[in-house]
């Protein structure tokens, strides 16, 4: 019987020319379904391709894991979890103590909030450091026994500072202590060795790196470490590792965040916005769906005749329903289809001919970012198939309830 169905519905969409009114309502559904379809998917790859984007900058930037130490947690304790850390080389890359703190940064009778940063590397599998690709100058020398830093470019470029320049330190421990004792606040003198480039400003103007001795000191930390940074082979499986780390270590030894925790309210806009553009977008497929309804609705009307032969020949009533549904979901498919083509065709053209451009020098990049996924293609085919068997059903059921004798009353 679903060949029978299937035959019947194919003849009723060939045989639509007839009626040039239901002809022009079809069109229009399957035109909008098509628009509703591209339109989601290059939105939705607009939003992955800026995702993606951010993502490469901050997990360049940001560690894939931070655990910091708690105030309570014993040298032993601290020493006890680093040795499980550095057991899990197979799927870490780097592992670095580190000393972190805000200070103030002194220059030309300024003074600026920065975070100030020092990284001693425990484990490294291809000797890098967290630290980002230097524009200028050199890496710190851990071994000198002179004090260097490295800034980023935005901070450099703000305060007119140059590779060799100096720069002047005060941590507001030592500052609150000077206030408190009325004395003056001691004073780190640094020589700019480098000049970073994080193509994050934010991060560029706010860390300052140096050495994690002299971190130590400035800060006025009495402990090993303020916690360790991991970086993972593979980002992604930051929470499988912390799982790992959690059930040795526990609660109250370390705060464990993922990279996403680093940036929770940022990754949750971009997810949000994401979410909301998918739902109003839709509302174009469900606009379409409607007008198909409309167009179901009256070829019901116009093939009430057929509707009653059918019956009168012993076709059951959920056969005809079945066959304006598939009918229906045949020009839904046709416009789910064509939409995905097309969507995609605007999508390839844009990553390969960068067919909307950005001014590379006010962005990081020459053009509007861009990243298919197939997920994205079924979701959205599932969700206009679910729109268009909803809005198919409603003309379907009518036409299943037909009576055979007021049918053919009139015939």
């Amino acid at each position: 019987m679903k060949s029978f169905e299937f035959f019947i519905a194919k003849r009723y969409i060939k045989a639509r020319s007839n009626s040039n009114f239901i002809t022009i309502i079809s069109m229009v559904s399957i035109v909008g379904i098509t628009i509703g379809i591209a339109a989601l998917i290059v939105a939705l790859s607009v939003f992955n391709g800026f995702a993606d984007l951010a993502k490469k900058i901050f997990l360049k930037n940001d560690p894939h894991i931070k655990i910091v130490y708690r105030k309570t947690v014993s040298l032993e304790k601290i020493l006890e979890i680093e040795k499980i850390i550095l057991s899990l080389k197979d799927e870490t890359k780097e592992v670095s103590r580190y000393f972190e703190g805000k200070v103030l940064l002194m220059k030309n009778r300024q003074s600026l909030p920065i975070v100030l940063k020092g990284l001693q590397s425990l484990y490294s599998d291809k000797n890098e450091g967290s630290l980002l690709r230097l524009k200028y100058g050199s890496d710190i020398n851990p071994k000198s026994k002179e004090r260097t830093a490295i800034i980023g470019t935005f901070l450099a470029v703000k305060n007119a500072l140059v590779v060799n320049d100096s720069i002047f330190i005060i941590s507001f421990d030592g500052l609150a202590k000077s206030v408190s004792g009325f004395s003056i606040p001691p004073i780190a003198k640094f020589r700019i060795s480098g000049i970073y480039e994080s193509f994050n400003k934010e991060f560029d103007m706010t860390y300052v790196f140096i050495s994690y001795e002299n971190a130590k000191k400035i800060l006025g930390r009495k402990t090993i470490a303020d916690g360790i940074e991991i970086r993972l082979k593979n980002p992604m499986k930051a929470n499988d590792l912390i799982k790992k780390i959690k059930e040795i270590t526990g609660e109250n030894d370390a705060q464990i965040l993922s990279w996403r925790d680093l940036r929770k309210d940022l990754y949750f806009m971009m997810d949000l916005e994401r979410i909301v553009a998918f739902i109003i977008l839709l509302m174009i497929i469900a606009v379409a769906s409607f007008n198909l309804m409309g167009s179901l609705s009256m070829t019901v009307i116009e093939k009430k005749r057929d509707i009653a032969l059918f019956r009168s020949l012993g076709v059951l009533p959920k056969s005809i329903r079945k066959i304006f549904m598939l009918e229906g979901i045949i020009i839904s498919l046709i416009g789910i289809v064509a939409g995905s083509v097309l969507g995609y065709i605007i999508c390839w053209a844009q990553i390969n001919y960068k067919l909307y451009p950005l001014d590379g020098t006010r962005y990081i990049i020459d053009a509007l970012p861009v990243s298919l996924r197939w997920e994205d293609f079924a979701a959205i085919a599932i969700f206009s198939l679910a729109l268009t068997f909803i809005a198919s059903y409603v003309p379907a059921k009518k036409a299943s309830e037909s009576q055979i004798a007021e049918s053919l009353k009139w015939e």
